[in-house]
């Protein structure tokens, strides 16, 4: 079902009168509007969906209604099930639109008084002042237009304050008109979604459930406040063809379960190599990588020593590892001892919609099948080039063993002690 707003719709009537639509017909019944147009009396009603309508739609509608153009069917029952074909249908006047208008101001919008100052403290305590429909969060003490503060927010009724309203009930709706459980705290245009657009949609079960879930996301965030900050930092690259993303809100989450928050908004990215180059065995892979490294391994150890920060002081930082396995011992090693490190290894088994999860690895993880990993030879020894595979776990990286052109570049001023070295 096609939604339209009090603007849109103010809109399409010039455009459908130009078209040759004439005649409009409002169906409508407490607290919700469907609109039809046709070209004449012969023709047959197409549907134009529903309609919030209000000021610029109701304006849009008067000279209609002067011209005898506009008709009117009360609906008793839900929207969704009204049929032009055997409806009662009159003739509207420019009342029958103003009229109904006020009366459905009060079923979606309560009267006024029935949510006392202390409810609406309460309530608006809860959400932190912020609109709580799901994925809003808008800031209801500031106006989104001209920034001024103030109060901006709708004390929303999940069980309709009227019997009449949307998710109105006989026997609550008075009973439950001040409770702070049964309301919610929302902006104009989600009031108006749940209200008038799509009550339908928004029963006062799903809006219930998710005001609870809002109060809690919102004592989490605000508890958060009292955690520790720490400095989020991405060894991150792309891994033999396959895009390492980053979630900053899962790894925020995994943050949170070991009650620590992030310093600073965007997280620190080091050693990133390109989608292009996410192939070790492209010929420029590892030569483009050890440029980057000259560049980015000074910055870190800056970063990590405290130089580049004002107050100079080492940093808490946690570690977010997605790359190659030599790059991230690498990365150990200029970590090392030098800060205090919060490691966070993936886990990608975790459920795609548990956040928190995805950087958190269980604490007891299943042991691997007896066929999970195997050796393979791919190029045999006759008439192949052989390879010297080294892996590095736990031990020093032996300067000798790299290419003289890579350790005077790239190494000059390192100084590799084994208990400097720290796996990731």
């Amino acid at each position: 079902m096609t939604v339209v707003s009090d603007a849109d719709f103010a809109s399409a009537i010039a455009s459908y009168s130009a078209a040759g639509s004439k005649q409009f017909l409002m169906a409508a019944n407490g607290y919700q509007c469907r609109l039809y147009n046709r070209a004449g009396t012969s023709a047959t009603w197409d549907d134009l969906g529903l309609a919030d309508i209000d000021k610029q739609s109701v304006a849009a509608l008067k000279p209609i209604a002067r011209s005898n153009n506009l008709f009117w069917a009360d609906v008793s029952g839900p929207i969704l099930g009204f049929d032009p074909t055997v409806a009662a249908i009159i003739v509207a006047t420019y009342s029958h639109i103003s009229d109904w208008c006020k009366e459905r101001d009060q079923v979606t919008k309560g009267r006024a008084g029935e949510v006392d100052d202390k409810t609406q403290f309460e309530v608006a305590s809860l959400a932190a002042w912020r609109c709580q429909f799901d994925g809003c969060g808008l800031d209801l003490r500031t106006h989104f237009a001209g920034g001024k503060r103030g109060n901006y927010s709708y004390f929303a009724h999940i069980v309709a304050s009227s019997p009449k309203g949307p998710r109105g009930d006989i026997n609550l709706s008075r009973i439950r008109a001040n409770d702070p459980s049964n309301i919610m705290l929302l902006c104009d245009k989600c009031h108006r979604l749940i209200d008038r657009v799509d009550p339908q949609r928004y029963d006062a079960r799903t809006l219930s459930d998710m005001r609870e879930k809002n109060i809690r996301e919102v004592n989490r965030l605000l508890n958060s406040l009292q955690f520790p900050a720490a400095h989020m930092i991405v060894v991150g690259g792309n891994i033999e063809g396959q895009v390492a993303g980053f979630n900053a809100e899962a790894a925020e989450n995994a943050m949170w379960s070991r009650k620590l928050r992030r310093a600073k908004p965007e997280p620190l990215v080091f050693m990133r190599n390109g989608s292009h180059l996410a192939n070790s065995g492209h010929q420029h892979y590892w030569e483009t990588l050890f440029e980057s490294l000259r560049k980015e391994l000074p910055a870190l150890e800056n970063y990590l020593s405290g130089t580049s920060l004002t107050n100079s002081l080492p940093p808490v930082v946690a570690v977010f590892p997605t790359h190659v396995t030599s790059i991230q011992i690498l990365a150990g090693r200029v970590l090392g001892n030098s800060t205090t490190t919060h490691l966070f290894q993936p886990n990608r088994n975790a459920s795609p919609t548990a956040l928190g999860e995805r950087w958190q690895w269980p604490h007891s993880a299943p042991e691997p099948a007896s066929n999970k990993y195997s050796v393979k030879e791919l190029v045999g020894h006759n008439g192949g080039k052989e390879a010297a595979l080294l892996v590095y776990l736990t031990a020093a990286l032996d300067r000798a063993e790299l290419p003289g052109r890579i350790n005077s570049r790239i190494f000059p001023h390192w100084n590799y002690e084994p208990s400097n070295v720290r796996t990731m």
